[in-house]
């Protein structure tokens, strides 16, 4: 299909530079009018010009945030194509839809994959994107939770202004949820089982009683006479 044979709502959306997000309000109210259209924005994100693929993505994204279930057919075009693709306000848009998509384990284990490579990205604002995306993903798996607080440590100490805000506020929220879920009677019932006492805290406490335990365990080392192989 030629440029000038573009759907109508595709044409509403080209023109411009990638500066402006242009008509895409308008286009977020025709897709919500008739959901099918947004086949036609999944179909613009694949064309060559920047500024539509750029504009169908943002559109698509805040249609998702509030119809998640409409991104179900479009699940192996976000996993497997959109999730790598060069441009970057395509791949700063996908990061939240990857969330809004039901997730196998598997599934999980490869947006994980996807979302932690976006904390290495030219795009500050890709990265910034991967964080909320891999804490919603901890709220989700839980078993991703430990790994997520690593990286956010990290990406708060070390990125943008931007980035050490959000990083913040995603520690403080994350670390209230772990404190919640480690005061429940059933969870604390589960680690005394296995011998361990629970200890909510905040990540500084953490990070203090780590500082503490380092020379008494360096001590212990040294005494054993173990080297590193």
């Amino acid at each position: 299909m030629s440029e000038d044979a573009l759907p109508p709502l595709l044409l509403s959306l080209s023109g411009g530079d990638r500066r402006s997000i242009g008509r895409v309000a308008d286009a977020v109210e025709a897709v919500l009018t008739d959901p099918a259209l947004l086949a036609t924005l999944f179909e613009g994100m694949q064309r060559p010009d920047p500024v539509l693929r750029m504009r169908c993505a943002d559109a698509a994204e805040k249609i998702s945030a509030r119809q998640p279930q409409w991104l179900l057919p479009f699940r192996d075009q976000l996993l497997n194509g959109l999730a790598a693709d060069p441009q970057q306000e395509i791949r700063w848009h996908v990061a939240p839809m990857l969330l809004r998509l039901p997730l196998s384990t598997a599934e999980a284990d490869r947006v994980y994959a996807i979302l932690v490579g976006y904390t290495t990205d030219p795009s500050r604002i890709v990265r910034t994107e991967a964080m909320q995306a891999l804490a919603d993903l901890a709220r989700r798996h839980p078993r991703f939770t430990d790994e997520v607080r690593r990286l956010l440590t990290a990406l708060a100490a070390s990125g943008t202004p931007a980035m050490q805000a959000r990083g913040r506020r995603l520690l403080a929220r994350l670390n209230a949820e772990v404190n919640k879920a480690l005061n429940s009677a059933a969870v604390k019932d589960s680690y005394f089982a296995l011998g361990f006492e629970p200890s909510p805290g905040s990540p500084a406490d953490f990070a203090a009683y780590v500082k503490k335990e380092i020379p008494k365990w360096e001590a212990v080392v040294k005494r054993s006479g173990a080297k590193m192989e």
